[in-house]
């Protein structure tokens, strides 16, 4: 049986979102000059990834920003590249349509009074 989590004030949550979008625009900035560079950036999104489904169901409609971001980042959809470029623009594509929905979620979030920011 999973143990039920506890929920972290608004406030906290949303620095955590905030900081998780700020770490999303890093990525699409960091330079790929070879393969290696663009292995490293996959797994470090992978990282991103992971942190940002920890946090998004603390939120109220959380759920629903997962599947909004796993779509736009289409998830589960393999893709395969014949050249850094073509994988550094998909790249760029998935994680910043993703970065945008993050950004939008927190943005709403921000903006309503549906729980304190404490």
């Amino acid at each position: 049986m999973t143990k039920a989590l506890k929920r972290k004030p608004k406030g906290v949550v949303i620095e955590e979102l905030t900081e998780l979008c700020l770490r999303g625009r890093a990525l699409l900035q960091r330079p790929t000059d070879e393969m290696l560079d663009m292995a490293e950036l996959t797994v470090d999104k992978l990282e991103w990834i992971l942190a940002i489904l920890q946090t998004l169901p603390q939120m109220s409609r959380g759920i629903q920003v997962v599947a909004d971001f796993n779509r736009a980042g289409n998830m589960g959809k393999q893709v395969f590249c014949t050249s850094l470029e073509e994988e550094r623009t998909h790249f760029d594509q998935t994680v910043g349509a993703q970065v945008d929905v993050l950004e939008k979620a927190v943005t709403k979030w921000r903006q309503s009074n549906t729980r304190p920011l404490a």
